[in-house]
């Protein structure tokens, strides 16, 4: 038996680890697959999959200098205290950034490297891509000076802002790691650009205490992970603290790193083939508690697809009452084992949606006149054999079941009328509200709402005269828009945000892109899947895109060469006033201008917020004017004043007009 487990365990543990780093897809908490782990060390400690760190590397590898290993990880406060124990001297402790790991290699103080940390050992070159948001050089100011004569390695990660991921691909993508690792893979570094990606860095090569390391880079002009010293009584404490300030960092953090702050004490305490002992990662626990699986509902997306929502016994997570948890897919339900009546832990990840993480209890295995319960007809919760919404034929796809005719789907018509609302920023049409308009008749697809009148609403639908009245206002007003915008809207698979400003660039009207085949599609910057998928989408929603395309006006932007900042690299200090770092970077953008993270030679200004003179950025900036480099140092007042009137690359204002000018057309307009 113990052997079986064991074996079980193994395959369990291979499988979540191509999951979580070959697909960015993981099904279990950190803390579950800990629990695996734990187990099979118990029993197998010295199986070679306990040492298997990190996945596959499809691109070219690269080997690195030294091996980019795991982190141990304790979730309690005593087993911190055990392993802190062990260490002389003071603690460094900072946030355990949820990104993606990538080491920079200078040399001569140039970039010449950029690689994931892949299995460990051997990581993917994203030399290309890390060019467009990280340091190209470094100046060799401060500790760092003595070492440019040879290599100098940077670690850190990489990461998607939250505020960039809520703002603009929240409503396409799971969270923004998963996104960051699809960006950084990107065949063309301008559309690794365009994602906005970010990198904080947490060490490098050559000094003596752990945060004199982040100085010198943070003079170097690198995002640093925010950090604290600690002694051993206030290590607890300094934790707490720390994790309590996860919400205003602008990444996603999954727990608290806590450090040696003496670099000798690595070569003292040295490392295992899987972890170093001189650092540790605390992680936070997700709210979780037990409760009892009542039944099952099934729910229908605007796309047909068919998902398992658990109803269990009310149980307090995060404060909040809970009643119903996602169960993601049948496919995850049938591995879960659940069945009516069964103990289960539940979870709110990120303290946001409730999930259904195990099953606690369970039937014992070697008893055969007890067999596993499995999801099935046996357990009580049967799959769906007609669509709960129209009653059409329900098809198994992999670990999907989807309804077999979606544009016919009731359910399906009121998430795709969310789903185009909320993408052309139309306020008021909640799913409550489309379910109504679609059963009485009044609304079957997008186009009718720039033809649905106040009285149909009131009179068919039952609607208030007031929620009538606002929605129709907010219609009315978002009859013209931006072909990009549309295009996210239609809610077409693989049509997101990104892929919408590749097409809306390469074509100008909806009628184009309804006719583009999958060549002129993979012309305009798609991938060969996202080709065949948005061209699918198109094709089924040909009769709602005539119909479209006659309600809405387009705005079509006037071509012109270049912006006004055309090729000016900007780079803020402190926190701007007037407007958020985030607006200030996207209005350069729109300018033509670069945002670089750091000051170098190559930038052109150092924008710095009302009272921030003492910052690195702001030294680093004297120092390269004392050496006589053009870049100046403007106030947010005279920033806002550069960006306030000109007109955005790419566009000219609407009433300006040709005067004179000589254009050259090249390639087939759309």
């Amino acid at each position: 038996m113990a052997s079986d487990r064991a074996q079980f365990l193994m395959d369990e543990i291979r499988r979540h680890n191509r999951l979580y780093w070959d697909t960015h897809k993981p099904e279990i908490s950190d803390q579950a697959y800990d629990a695996l782990v734990e187990e099979l060390r118990a029993l197998q400690p010295d199986t070679p999959v306990l040492q298997e760190l990190g996945g596959a590397v499809p691109g070219t590898k690269v080997k690195h200098r030294t091996p980019m290993l795991s982190l141990e990880k304790v979730y309690e406060d005593p087993d911190l205290t055990r392993w802190a124990e062990k260490v002389q001297g003071d603690f460094i402790v900072m946030p355990k950034v949820d990104g993606l790991a990538v080491s920079l290699l200078y040399r001569d103080g140039k970039l010449v490297r950029a690689a994931t940390r892949g299995d460990g050992e051997f990581g993917e070159d994203v030399t290309a891509n890390a060019r467009t948001f990280v340091p190209t050089a470094i100046v060799g100011q401060e500790d760092l000076k003595d070492l440019l004569t040879g290599d100098i390695e940077v670690r850190g990660e990489v990461y998607l802002a939250k505020e960039r991921f809520a703002a603009h691909y929240a409503k396409d993508f799971a969270n923004p790691r998963n996104l960051a690792a699809g960006a950084l893979k990107q065949k063309d570094p301008e559309k690794c650009r365009a994602y906005g990606l970010s990198f904080v860095a947490y060490d490098v090569d050559g000094f003596t205490i752990e945060e004199g390391k982040l100085h010198a880079l943070e003079y170097e002009g690198f995002s640093v992970v925010p950090s604290v010293v600690s002694r051993m009584e206030h290590l607890a404490d300094t934790v707490k603290a720390m994790a309590e300030d996860r919400e205003t960092w602008p990444f996603e953090a999954d727990g608290v790193v806590v450090r040696a702050n003496r670099v000798s004490e690595r070569a003292r305490l040295g490392a295992t083939s899987h972890h170093p002992r001189w650092a540790v990662a605390f992680k936070f626990q997700s709210q979780s508690a037990e409760t009892t699986l009542k039944g099952m509902e099934w729910q229908v997306s605007r796309n047909g697809t068919i998902t398992p929502v658990a109803v269990v016994e009310a149980v307090q997570l995060a404060g909040v009452s809970v009643t119903r948890a996602s169960l993601h897919n049948v496919g995850y339900a049938k591995k879960l084992g659940v069945f009516a009546g069964a103990r289960i832990l539940m979870s709110r990840r990120g303290d946001v949606i409730p999930h259904v993480e195990e099953v606690l209890v369970k039937p014992d295995p070697q008893r055969p006149d007890e067999p596993m319960v499995e999801f099935s007809l046996r357990s009580g919760l049967p799959y769906p054999s007609k669509c709960p919404s129209c009653g059409s034929s329900v098809l198994r796809d992999g670990d999907f079941l989807r309804c077999a005719t979606p544009l016919n789907c009731n359910a399906a018509k009121a998430g795709e009328l969310v789903h185009f609302c909320k993408g052309l920023s139309i306020d008021g049409m909640g799913p409550a509200l489309a379910e109504k308009l679609v059963q009485s008749g009044v609304l079957k697809t997008p186009a009718d709402l720039y033809r649905v009148s106040i009285a149909s609403m009131v009179g068919r639908a039952g609607v208030g005269k007031g929620t009538a009245a606002n929605l129709s206002k907010q219609i009315a007003a978002k009859r013209k828009v931006r072909l990009k915008d549309l295009l996210v809207a239609l809610g077409v698979d693989s049509l997101g945000t990104v892929a919408a400003e590749q097409l809306a660039d390469r074509f100008t009207s909806l009628h184009a892109v309804r006719m583009a085949g999958e060549d002129a599609l993979r012309d305009a910057g798609l991938g060969e899947v996202s080709a065949r998928n948005v061209r699918a989408g198109m094709v089924a929603r040909d009769a709602m895109l005539v119909d479209l395309a006659s309600l809405v006006d387009l705005e079509a932007p006037v071509k012109v060469v270049g912006g006004s900042l055309d090729g000016k690299a900007f780079v803020f200090t402190g926190e701007l006033g007037g407007v958020g770092r985030e607006e200030a970077q996207r209005r350069v953008m729109a300018l033509g201008g670069k945002c670089p993270s750091g000051v170098s030679k190559k930038v052109d200004f150092l924008v710095a917020a009302e009272g921030e003179s003492g910052t690195t950025k702001y030294k680093a900036a004297q120092k390269l004017q004392a050496d006589g480099h053009h870049i100046r140092v403007v106030g947010e007042t005279e920033f806002l004043l550069m960006v306030a009137k000109a007109p955005k690359r790419g566009e000219v204002p609407v009433e300006a007009t040709p005067g004179g000018e000589k254009f050259l057309l090249n390639g087939e307009l759309g």
